[in-house]
C-alpha cells in the first residue's frame, strides 16, 4: 500500500510529491505546477485594488450640498397698529450634506418674493418704479428683502443636517409692503412667497462656491 511522503521544493514552479510503496521504494514522482496559483493570486490582487478604488471614488466624490426653506415666521407687534404690525421676518433654513465630509458654509444671500393673485389689490407701498423683480410662472414677484448675514459661518458634518434661522433684511418700503403681505392673508387667505438666492460652500477636497437655494413656495397664512 503506498502513501504519500511530505512535498519537496523542486527548482522552478512545481513542487514535488513522490509515493513509496509497501517497502519503502519511490514509485511515482507527481509535479505540481504553481502557475495556477500565481495566476489567483494576481487575479485577487487585481479585484482588491478595483474594490479599493471604488470606495475610494464612492466616499471621496464630493456631492453637491443642498439648502431650501422650511419656515416663515412674522413677527406682529401686539398693539395692532397696522404701520408697526410686522417687526420682524425670519426665515427657518435646512442645510443638507450628503458627502462623507464636513461642508463649511458662509455668506447667506436669499431673497424673499411676494406673489399676488390675479387681480388682487396691491398698495403703493409695494409699487416702486419696477414692483416686479421677474415674472415667475406669470405671476408678479414683489420682493420683501433678503435672508443675509455676511458674518454668519458654520458647518455640517458629514451625510448630516443643519437648520438655520434667519432673518429678512429690508429697506423701508419693503416694510411697508409686509404689512399689505400681513393684511392680505387676514384678509384673503394664505399668500404665495418665494424664496431664492444662494449660500456659499466649501470643503476640503472640493469649493462648491454658490450653491442655489432651490426655489421654495410658502403659503403665508
Amino acid at each position: 500500500m503506498s502513501k504519500p511522503i511530505a512535498p519537496q521544493a523542486e527548482p522552478g514552479d512545481a513542487t514535488v510529491y513522490v509515493q513509496l510503496d509497501e517497502e519503502g521504494q519511490p514509485i511515482e514522482e507527481i509535479y505540481v505546477l504553481q502557475n495556477e496559483t500565481k495566476k489567483k493570486s494576481i487575479c485577487g490582487s487585481i479585484c482588491c485594488v478595483a474594490v479599493a478604488a471604488f470606495l475610494l471614488c464612492f466616499f471621496l466624490i464630493p456631492r453637491q450640498p443642498s439648502v431650501w426653506l422650511v419656515h416663515l415666521n412674522v413677527g406682529q407687534a401686539s398693539s395692532g397698529v397696522a404701520e408697526s404690525a410686522v417687526t420682524q421676518i425670519t426665515g427657518t433654513f435646512k442645510f443638507r450634506n450628503e458627502n462623507f465630509f464636513a461642508v463649511d458654509w458662509r455668506a447667506p444671500a436669499v431673497s424673499l418674493y411676494w406673489l399676488p393673485y390675479d387681480d388682487q389689490p396691491v398698495v403703493a407701498g409695494c409699487w416702486g418704479e419696477e414692483p416686479c423683480s421677474f415674472w415667475q410662472d406669470g405671476w408678479c414677484a414683489i420682493k420683501l428683502g433678503e435672508f443675509t448675514d455676511p458674518g454668519l459661518k458654520f458647518s455640517t458634518g458629514m451625510r448630516d443636517g443643519r437648520q438655520q434661522v434667519l432673518e429678512l433684511q429690508q429697506t423701508a418700503q419693503q416694510r411697508a409692503c409686509s404689512v399689505e403681505v400681513v393684511v392680505a392673508a387676514a384678509a384673503e387667505g394664505g399668500q404665495r412667497m418665494l424664496s431664492r438666492g444662494h449660500v456659499k460652500a466649501q470643503a476640503p477636497v472640493r469649493k462648491f462656491g454658490k450653491v442655489h437655494v432651490s426655489d421654495s413656495y410658502y403659503l403665508l397664512e
